[in-house]
């Protein structure tokens, strides 16, 4: 078992708008009151990019994250009322972009939280739809069965009919020729 321990300065020290080093030093602890050493050769470990974010900040990262999700590429939207949600969701993007990079974090939430409704609803929209659209099709399909049922049998009355007319015609030739009658 082991404890991490570290300090986080506020963001009035450490920008939260920008990423910083850090340091690892991993120590070893006999029990909790024993003497310290530095593992790795007393080396500590050396990163980047380590980002300090307020509660609104990680609030308007995740709902970006989240936009990021949906595909910016209006040509998967058929219906023009799904393009005028996407149109506005990617304005509020862009807005809540613009927001965030001037430190405005509940504005940036807003902005996003807005883009993602707008997007949710065009995808929304356009799925109902397609779907209306499927469901026509299939109606559509199903009555052309019936129709084409009924032509098959149409065929084949037609057909039968001109088997018995056939089978009268031959009847009539043979009584009307009928046997030569004795002069």
């Amino acid at each position: 078992m082991f404890t991490v321990t570290f300090t986080v300065p506020v963001t009035t020290k450490a920008s939260n708008m920008v990423t910083h080093t850090y340091e690892i030093y991993a120590e070893d602890v006999n029990a909790t009151t024993g003497p310290k050493k530095l593992l790795n050769n007393n080396s500590p470990w050396y990163g980047t990019n380590f980002v300090i974010f307020s509660g609104s900040q990680a609030n308007a990262k995740e709902l970006k994250r989240e936009l990021n999700k949906y595909s910016w590429y209006s040509g998967y939207f058929l219906t023009s009322e799904a393009k005028e949600l996407y149109i506005l969701a990617n304005g509020a993007k862009s807005q809540g972009d613009d927001a965030y990079r001037k430190g405005d974090f509940s504005g940036a939430s807003a902005y996003y939280q807005d883009a993602l409704d707008n997007i949710e609803n065009a995808w929304s929209n356009e799925t109902g739809i397609i779907s209306g659209f499927e469901t026509a099709l299939k109606n559509l399909i199903d009555s052309s069965h019936s129709v084409l049922n009924m032509v098959g049998l149409g065929y084949i009355l037609f057909g039968t009919g001109f088997v018995l007319m056939g089978i009268g015609v031959l009847v009539y030739l043979v009584r009307k020729s009928g046997t030569p009658k004795a002069s």
